[in-house]
């Protein structure tokens, strides 16, 4: 009778551990594919025509588009058809200037530009300064802004992933653990390379040199985390930098990146993974479960490197770092 009753555990045992593993297992992905409808890298304006010039980031705010026109150390405010409304900015330090702009975010009160030499955040009403905040710490990445106008930062000095400050610079609150990613020849600070922030103001963060994305709700408590590390164009850049580490190479900060960049749209994150050369590494995860749904294939024209994406109304934008054009693509 014991024997019998050991035979049923097993059974059941065995059952409870396959129900777990096919449950935890990871999903098939289905394949999605965006065709090149245009391409941007000039608008007309007054009596000239604006040319974007080493464009480094790209975000949305209703029905316009916030393009950080890096090499020209401005910001170019255009509308969904592609009309340039306004434009603000030149190089230098002066209230109204930038050395390095990288990222431009905008709610329904401000435009928030970012300078990388500068080390600040200038907080625009329309094309007029209203405030500057100095960062104490060098920040990279592209931040986001919810509607109360806080700032979501991440550093890799910082002790968690996201630092959260009022439109003063005061530090409101941080959360998420940061991760130390190791090899055999590097130790390096996992910070977020992007975060956004979705219309329901849940805090999106994708990680730079690990493959993960984590969502937080508005008091910045993890509500799932994702590591995209098991997919196969994901685990090849993985490999690479590895292969990179091991021979002592040292091939920049651009090429030890494993996130790049990340878009939410209609409960959709859209996920740009880095990749050698002018390969294409995006994935679509949803924003509920955290559950990867699928791959983006891209027919472009010509060879491009998306860099900074943008997902809205079954369209992708983003910026191609060897032509220096915004490229718009449409779901087939």
């Amino acid at each position: 009778m014991k024997s019998k009753y050991l035979f049923v555990i097993s059974i059941v045992g065995i059952f409870a551990i396959l129900f777990v593993v096919i449950l935890s297992a990871p999903k098939n992905i289905s394949e999605i594919k965006y065709k090149e409808k245009t391409r941007i890298g000039q608008m007309p304006f007054t009596d000239s025509l604006v040319y974007l010039h080493d464009p480094a980031h790209i975000s949305r705010y209703k029905e316009l588009l916030i393009v950080t026109d890096n090499g020209n150390s401005r910001i170019l405010v255009i509308d969904t058809s592609f009309n340039l409304k306004y434009m603000l900015g030149k190089r230098g330090r002066g209230p109204s200037e930038f050395m390095d702009p990288n990222c431009a975010v905008m709610n329904d009160n401000y435009l928030f530009v970012k300078d990388n030499i500068l080390s600040d955040i200038k907080i625009f009403k329309k094309d007029s300064l209203i405030t500057a905040i100095q960062l104490k710490r060098r920040c990279v990445s592209p931040f986001g802004v919810d509607r109360n106008n806080n700032i979501y930062l991440s550093s890799q000095s910082d002790q968690h992933v996201i630092t959260k400050v009022d439109i003063q610079g005061n530090v409101i609150s941080e959360f998420g653990e940061i991760k130390k990613e190791k090899s055999d020849k590097l130790t390096r600070i996992n910070s977020a390379a992007s975060i956004v922030i979705d219309e329901g103001q849940n805090i999106y963060a994708l990680f730079y040199t690990t493959p993960i994305i984590q969502k937080y709700d508005p008091k910045g408590t993890l509500l799932w985390e994702t590591n995209l590390s098991y997919l196969p164009a994901v685990k090849k850049r993985l490999e690479e930098i590895e292969e990179s580490n091991k021979k002592g190479t040292s091939p920049g900060y651009s090429y030890q990146s494993v996130g790049l960049s990340i878009s939410v749209d209609k409960n959709k994150a859209y996920c740009k993974m880095s990749s050698k050369g002018s390969e294409q590494s995006l994935f679509v995860v949803d924003a509920i479960s955290g559950d990867v749904e699928a791959f983006v294939k891209f027919e472009l024209k010509d060879k491009k490197n998306a860099h900074s994406i943008l997902s809205y109304n079954n369209k992708i934008l983003f910026i191609d770092t060897i032509s220096d054009l915004l490229v718009i693509t449409e779901r087939e």
